[in-house]
């Protein structure tokens, strides 16, 4: 049975580029991303054919290129989430903690917002996506949910 993943992101190819997993936890680590990564690489449920691998919690993001190194993984950089959250949500008080279906509805949009060339690099994490590659494939892609990979 595969890993199923919160979002995919699919190349205008159709083939899978990232894995997008949301964990809307106060103080999200790298440390949890690259557990992740290294139990489903172990597992199989993910292989080197797909590049990047997103961690997003409404706080902080970090992005992984490339297959896990090993035990010291780290992301290839890590951005805050807030200026996003704020766009879309500019009247949520610095104290509230969205639920999981609002915390999916925004991280969606903003994604579709990328896709569709509606946000450019204006944000810290849009500049970390750019950094990180992720930003260059967006173009053309397509968005699944809930995916079995």
């Amino acid at each position: 049975m595969g890993f199923q993943a919160d979002i995919v992101i699919r190349g205008a190819g159709g083939q899978p580029v990232a894995i997008v997993e949301l964990k809307n936890w106060k103080d999200l680590t790298p440390d949890v991303g690259a557990e992740l990564r290294r139990g489903l690489t172990a597992s199989h449920s993910i292989g080197p054919q797909i590049p990047f691998f997103l961690l997003l919690s409404q706080e902080k993001g970090f992005l992984w290129h490339g297959p896990p190194a090993d035990s010291t993984d780290q992301p290839a950089c890590a951005f805050s989430m807030t200026e996003v959250i704020r766009y879309y949500l500019p009247d949520l008080g610095a104290d509230q903690w969205l639920g999981p279906d609002s915390f999916r509805l925004v991280v969606l949009q903003w994604l579709y917002d990328l896709i569709d060339g509606k946000r450019g690099e204006e944000s810290e994490a849009e500049r970390a996506l750019a950094e990180g590659g992720l930003f260059a494939v967006l173009w053309g892609a397509g968005i699944m949910e809930e995916v079995a990979v």
